[in-house]
């Protein structure tokens, strides 16, 4: 191409828009090595104004925040990849677990309206406590044997309790915390809280999984206790705020994940320290009893009036409570009081340990409830539950295996 002061005006004003050589020479219909020489060859004329200067301080500046732009960017780019590997690797990892469940069974469908409801409360199980029989002088032993069998004897009576009435019954799990040993006390006496974790996180799924063949409808509730706290909080003793943040809610969600292919099984997991709610139109007051209500150590003496008053006081700020189930004591203990509301305290399924025997405690009678609601009681039939007996029943192994491993 023969250069003249028009295409070269031609070629000053694509210059200042931005564009390439070769962009410029498919505009003007020439080589890009024409555009390259007349560029060397007529410099002074092409950039020698104010226009070209600014116009090429202005590129460079958005090259500048274009080349920042794409670091910010890859950095988030980076972060979303990692953040997205990991979540490929996790849900590998839930994939690789296999969780030692009962299998679904098809159930008929049962004409019959659901007028009753079978309450199991099951708390201060101590999983991974791991007391030593000898220690114990033979009074007690609980490892990795008896805390299955103990809990399969368990969920064996649910089972079979009223099972005349079973086709117009459901199931309501009450688990009432303390269901690991956790490390609130001396390290050195318990298992490994992974251990522990696992161990709940295996024979609870185990324990619900078999009960939801047996009912047609599981609801689990769920409570947070003492020794599930956990101890990088500020306060080490009881937590007062934020008590949802430890171990027994990373179990429960893990539970819920873990038997989320069983359809009639539901899990309600509050934030607060307690759970208030109705079954079949009572209403309940669902607690480890640690804080917000205190029963005292019932085993000794149960002041039934400062109880009742405080049942009152919770009854002004919360609603109305027909019924309070409480953990925590290792007693159980069924009362009316005066104000008609029924408390339920539960045993436990560790039994006495090591620190009962130093106090001279040596009466070994580990129990769990289990009672009947109709739309007419709001606590019908009950029964506590021993358990003990369940220790050299080596047939309850094929209910609740139970877990050897580290995790």
């Amino acid at each position: 191409m023969k250069w003249n002061d028009a295409n070269l005006k031609t070629l000053k004003q694509l210059k200042i828009e931005g564009l390439t050589h070769n962009e410029i020479a498919e505009e003007m219909g020439t080589t890009m090595k024409s555009v390259e020489t007349a560029v060397s060859r007529y410099r002074n004329i092409l950039f020698s104004d104010e226009a070209y200067g600014k116009n090429l301080l202005e590129k460079r500046s958005v090259i500048k925040k274009n080349l920042k732009l794409n670091k910010e960017n890859n950095v988030i780019l980076d972060k979303i990849v990692a953040e997205n590997k990991f979540a490929d690797r996790l849900e590998d990892v839930f994939k690789a677990i296999t969780f030692k469940t009962h299998k679904a069974t098809k159930k008929k469908k049962s004409k019959k309206k659901i007028n009753r409801t079978i309450v199991a409360h099951i708390s201060d199980t101590h999983f991974g406590a791991d007391i030593q029989g000898d220690e114990m002088g033979g009074i007690n032993q609980y490892g990795t044997t008896e805390e299955a069998r103990r809990l399969a004897f368990f969920v064996r009576e649910v089972a079979n309790y009223k099972i005349e009435h079973r086709s117009e019954t459901d199931l309501v799990i009450a688990l009432n915390a303390d269901l690991i040993q956790g490390v609130i006390h001396d390290i050195d006496t318990t298992k490994a809280l992974t251990t522990q974790f696992a161990i709940a996180l295996s024979l609870l799924t185990q324990a619900i999984s078999y009960l939801a063949n047996e009912f047609s409808s599981v609801k689990v509730i769920c409570t947070t206790g003492n020794h599930g706290r956990a101890m990088h909080r500020p306060e080490k003793g009881r937590a007062t705020r934020g008590r949802f943040d430890g171990y027994h809610t990373m179990l429960n969600i893990a539970m819920e994940a873990a038997l989320a292919n069983l359809k009639n099984v539901t899990f309600e997991i509050p934030i607060t320290p307690y759970w208030y709610g109705k079954i079949r139109g009572h209403n309940y007051f669902i607690l480890h009893s640690d804080t917000v209500l205190s029963t005292g150590s019932i085993g000794k003496a149960i002041n039934v009036m400062a109880i009742k008053n405080k049942i009152n006081d919770l009854i002004t700020g919360i609603g109305p409570i027909d019924v309070v189930m409480a953990g925590h004591t290792h007693v159980p203990l069924t009362t009316l009081l005066a104000n008609g509301t029924r408390l339920l305290c539960n045993g436990n399924l560790s039994g006495i340990d090591e620190y009962c025997l130093s106090l001279g405690i040596v009466n070994n009678q580990p129990s769990q409830q289990v009672f009947e609601v109709t739309d007419k009681y709001a606590v019908g039939d009950l029964r506590n539950v021993m358990v003990v007996e369940a220790d050299k029943e080596k047939a309850l192994d094929k209910i609740i295996e139970p877990f050897t491993e580290k995790f």
